[in-house]
């Protein structure tokens, strides 16, 4: 038994991560494994999560992401950012940015608004509502069902491979087996965090819509 049944282990399980593994030193090492072939085995046979594979996955719901853009022509600039904020108040959204400019004859603002997804278009008409001339408007949707899917499960497969390290490691009992599987573990924990962040933007991203506003 030495380290290289450790490391054919530690490939097993990085295979499925598309990770490759860099060849271990031939120093004795010490694993409860007789062989390669039961080290894998092994592997395959550390329980997980059955939520990870349904058998039959439910479809998808459809995740879309709308965002919009109005400038709006009022009769009195004052007035009308009060009922715009009073707007953004009442659906309870939120103001993410806002740039003005003063002219000499002129003021311009450009405001960013987020509010709730299911309160956009009824959002869009009220603040429309407040302008004497809408002088333009653009909606856009991206649909973001097949990334959403696709990053969920590569976040279970992370989640699953993170699992299957700590039971390895808690079976290591040589320094240089606990050094090589922790090393695998933290590259899969730095991709955890990669794509935990990619699905909190998402969900952010489709929970609230971002719409721009000029006056």
């Amino acid at each position: 038994r030495s380290l290289a049944f450790a490391f054919a282990l530690l490939c097993g399980a990085t295979r499925s991560l598309g990770a490759g593994c860099s060849s271990p030193s031939t120093e004795s090492a010490s694993l409860p494994f007789d062989d390669t072939g039961a080290a894998l085995d092994a592997a395959e046979a550390i329980p997980v999560s059955r939520a990870e594979a349904p058998a039959t996955p439910p479809q998808p719901e459809r995740q879309l992401i709308k965002t919009g853009r109005l400038s709006l022509r009022v009769d009195d600039y004052d007035d009308a950012m009060a009922a715009l904020r009073d707007t953004v108040a009442r659906f309870d959204a939120y103001l993410a940015g806002e740039q003005e400019q003063r002219r000499t004859y002129r003021i311009e603002n450009t405001v960013t608004v987020r509010v709730r997804a299911a309160e956009f278009d009824a959002m869009v008409a009220a603040l429309a509502a407040i302008a004497r001339t809408v002088e333009s408007r653009a909606i856009d949707v991206q649909d973001v069902t097949e990334e959403f899917v696709d990053v969920e499960a590569r976040l279970r497969s992370r989640r699953a491979a993170e699992e299957r390290y700590l039971a390895i490691l808690q079976q290591a009992d040589d320094v240089n087996a606990v050094l090589a599987v922790q090393r695998q573990l933290d590259q899969v924990r730095e991709e955890l965090e990669r794509v935990e962040g990619r699905l909190r933007f998402l969900r952010d991203s489709v929970g609230f819509s971002t719409l721009t506003v000029t006056l």
